[in-house]
């Protein structure tokens, strides 16, 4: 567990300037979408624990759906805009987080969304 942080803060990559940074310099504008992103599928997860249990949700489900929105876009940009085919940039640590996130996240959302509005979704034996 604690071996990644400590990866991240002895590595040095270079960043956007070409400048060499510790690791952990590169990959920050990260943190702040995936934060909010955590915020916006714990949102979801209320929402969906509302409805099974037959009370209002409405009032979790529009922050729910902005703050995943604007998490997704977030991590969006950050693909898009740190996506380089120089594969000795550290620019890519940070595309390759953002992909990572945003399809991990779209699986869940997909299914739980799914679970929602049409009260289909995987079975478990919980």
């Amino acid at each position: 567990v604690i071996a990644l942080p400590a990866v991240l803060v002895l590595v040095n990559i270079k960043d956007s300037a070409g400048n060499t940074v510790p690791a952990w310099k590169a990959i920050w504008p990260v943190f702040g979408s995936t934060n909010q992103l955590l915020a916006g599928l714990a949102l979801l997860v209320v929402t969906l624990w509302l409805k099974k249990t037959g009370r209002k949700y409405w009032f979790t489900m529009l922050p729910m759906f902005f703050m995943i929105a604007m998490s997704m876009w977030s991590l969006s940009i950050l693909l898009i805009g740190n996506l380089n085919f120089n594969f000795r940039s550290g620019k890519n640590v940070v595309a390759l987080i953002a992909f990572v996130l945003i399809h991990m996240s779209g699986l869940i959302v997909v299914d739980i969304l799914r679970v929602l509005f049409f009260g289909k979704g995987k079975k478990t034996n919980i």
